[in-house]
């Protein structure tokens, strides 16, 4: 089916759809703004710091249900029988499991592969949103085996893509995209992987990073005038070159007060430290960090990044 039918609800708390609309529509919403003062609201909150207030608000946002229509309650459709799988599997790329990665590069990544059709930025900004085409399922397990196959693939690019997706039943939050991308035109699935339990096996864990070891730069990375993902993992990178300490090197990154598109979000630099300073340095590269150090202790100080 070119297109399938998707149900629509009036926000992510609602138990029955409150009308049946098509990825195309939906798609054509989101790059309008009809959803626009909404998310632009919800955006400027998180943006505020208000990690709380953005979670409640956010459950009174439109949703859809990408993978098919439910007759009556969406809860227990697929075992009761109720619901008509549209052949579609959401995808969502968080920010927070993407560390190093930002949004244009997943978009580039999800247009690069025949069996995605269509992919948007999510509510917050951060994250991304793809929608791919499996084979029609009759039964959850069905629909877990099409996702696992969906995230064994994105795990060789080291991409993570959130387990609850694999809920066929699963809601998808609205957005504003001008950009939003669709190829209705890809007829490629997924197919479903034999065996799978949906379970993200211990000998398949995803890398911490795609960020490419380079020997330090002799001055601090300034920050992209889009996205600030990719450069506080290579910011990171710097610091550990540099042969500074974890402590140190979040301490730098906190206290950095150049100009950035945004502010940190929670925890972000954190997460970009631990996974730097967790990831193997290669031979070559730790004798390139002994011999073109650029802070050298930074004067001793941990909160001064040189010019």
């Amino acid at each position: 089916m070119q297109h399938p039918e998707i149900d629509f609800y009036s926000s992510a708390t609602a138990s029955t759809a409150t009308a049946t609309t098509t990825l195309t529509d939906l798609i054509d919403a989101i790059r309008s703004d009809e959803f626009a003062s909404k998310i632009a609201k919800l955006r400027s909150t998180l943006a505020a710091g208000d990690d709380d207030g953005y979670a409640v608000a956010k459950k009174d946002l439109q949703a859809v249900s990408i993978s098919g229509t439910a007759t009556g309650k969406r809860a227990k459709a697929i075992e009761e029988g109720r619901f008509t799988h549209s052949g579609l599997l959401q995808l969502d790329f968080d920010a927070a499991d993407n560390i190093g990665w930002t949004v244009e590069e997943i978009v580039e990544i999800l247009q690069a592969e025949p069996r995605i059709v269509a992919a948007f930025v999510s509510p917050s900004g951060h994250g991304v949103k793809g929608i791919a085409r499996i084979p029609v399922c009759t039964t959850r397990d069905e629909h877990v085996a099409a996702f696992a196959a969906a995230r064994n693939h994105f795990r060789a690019h080291n991409l993570t893509i959130d387990e609850a997706c694999k809920d066929p039943v699963r809601l998808m939050f609205v957005s504003h995209d001008p950009g939003a991308w669709l190829d209705l035109d890809r007829t490629a699935v997924f197919e479903p992987v034999a065996g799978a339990n949906g379970t993200c096996p211990n000998d398949a864990k995803p890398k911490k990073s795609s960020i490419k070891l380079k020997a330090p730069r002799t001055a601090f990375p300034e920050p992209p005038r889009e996205g600030i993902h990719a450069w506080l993992m290579q910011a990171a990178w710097h610091c550990r070159f540099a042969s500074m300490s974890e402590q140190d090197a979040a301490a730098k990154l906190q206290a950095y007060d150049g100009t950035l598109r945004r502010q940190y979000q929670p925890n972000e630099v954190r997460d970009a430290i631990r996974t730097v300073y967790d990831s193997p340095m290669p031979e070559n590269e730790r004798k390139n960090a002994a011999s073109h150090r650029t802070i050298e202790d930074a004067d001793e100080d941990p909160t001064c990044i040189p010019d």
